[in-house]
């Protein structure tokens, strides 16, 4: 991790965080559900973004971690 500038990749990690909600609307081609889901991996179709459980190797919570241990 040395080689990596901090800032950066706190600076990633907040990305991942806050964009990994996706909607998917009913009535697409792909779908009959309204709901959220991941964008990163298979969690979602769920009506609520606190109900989104990630697949264990998400980056999303790879990203979650990295901010948790992150002191400002």
């Amino acid at each position: 991790m040395s080689d990596f500038n901090k800032d950066d990749v706190i600076t990633v990690a907040r990305a991942m965080v806050n964009g990994f909600v996706e909607w998917d609307c009913a009535g697409s081609a792909f779908s009959d559900f309204d709901g959220y889901e991941c964008g990163f991996c298979d969690a979602g179709k769920v009506e609520s973004i606190k109900d989104i459980k990630h697949d264990l190797d998400c980056p999303v919570l790879v990203a979650q971690d990295i901010l948790t241990n992150h002191k400002e």
